[in-house]
Order: C-alpha cells, then sequence, then structure tokens
C-alpha cells in the first residue's frame, strides 16, 4: 500500500521529471508507467524502505531506462542505410538479410535474428534460449564480426 501511496501522491513529479528527459509527454508517461511496473515486480523491495527512498528509487528508475533507451536508439541507427555510406547494400532487401544471415551457424543466424530482426535483448533471448546472456552477447559479437569481415572481403570498407 505504501508503494501505491508514494506513486499517487508524486506521480506527476514523476512525469515532469520524465518529461524534462525525452521531451515528449508520450515517452515521459511511457518512462513512468515501466517504473511502476518494475516496482510492482519488485514490491518486497520497498517494505523496508521510506517515501523519500521510494520517491528516489523510482527517479533512479525512470533516469536509468531512459538512458538504456537512448543506447538502444543509438546502436540502431548506426545500422540506418543513410548512417552507412556509399556502399552499404539495401538494408530493407529481404535477400540482403537472407544472404547475410546465410554467413552465419544456425546458432549465430537464430541469435542475430531475435536480437537485431525480433529486437529482444541479450537477457530476453538468454531467458527464451535458456542460455547466460553473456553467453548470448559472446556469440552475437562472433556472428557480427562474421558478417563485418565478409563485409570487408567484399569491398564495403565503411563497415570498420
Amino acid at each position: 500500500m505504501k508503494l501505491y501511496q508514494i506513486y499517487q501522491e508524486h506521480q506527476l513529479d514523476f512525469i515532469r521529471f520524465a518529461n524534462s528527459l525525452t521531451h515528449q509527454m508520450t515517452q515521459a508517461e511511457d518512462l513512468v508507467q515501466e517504473a511502476y511496473l518494475k516496482a510492482l515486480d519488485q514490491d518486497e523491495l520497498f517494505d523496508s524502505l521510506s517515501g523519500q527512498q521510494i520517491k528516489g528509487w523510482f527517479f533512479t528508475t525512470i533516469r536509468n531506462r531512459f538512458i538504456d533507451d537512448r543506447r538502444k536508439q543509438s546502436r540502431l541507427v548506426a545500422f540506418t542505410p543513410e548512417h552507412s555510406g556509399n556502399h552499404t547494400p539495401d538494408f530493407d532487401s529481404a535477400t540482403f538479410i537472407q544472404q547475410t544471415l546465410a554467413l552465419l551457424n544456425e546458432q549465430e543466424r537464430s541469435l542475430v535474428s531475435m536480437r537485431y530482426i525480433q529486437g529482444y535483448n541479450s537477457s530476453e533471448i538468454a531467458e527464451k534460449l535458456s542460455m547466460n546472456p553473456s553467453t548470448v552477447r559472446n556469440k552475437l559479437s562472433q556472428g557480427i564480426n562474421r558478417i563485418r569481415t565478409n563485409m570487408l572481403k567484399e569491398g564495403h570498407h565503411d563497415w570498420n
């Protein structure tokens, strides 16, 4: 009950803080909602915290989620055609994607597809495949390096 009361009392403060980060009200509301859902999942954590500590937890969680989203977005931008140089194949082409994935072994192909096509993060992939998240990241790195090496061999030097 304490968590809900703190959330209700300071919800507008949380939204204002999130809006100061995103400069978009809908994204701000999403960040606050995600923080509240995370709090509900960790309900027992708040039994021993004071109201101020819970409020601080919300602000920290909102900020961290914003940073995570920005980092994820910056990685996605790096793979768009307008940021990749003149010799980059059409990333929207199903043929290019199939040819690129064909360079990988079955496990790498599955992991790269789940990560970059389906949008799962390494923790989600690890959970689905009963693997360690660090193993998933390592295998993804190997797959991306294999693609990069092949692209460089074909003369696409803008992939360094």
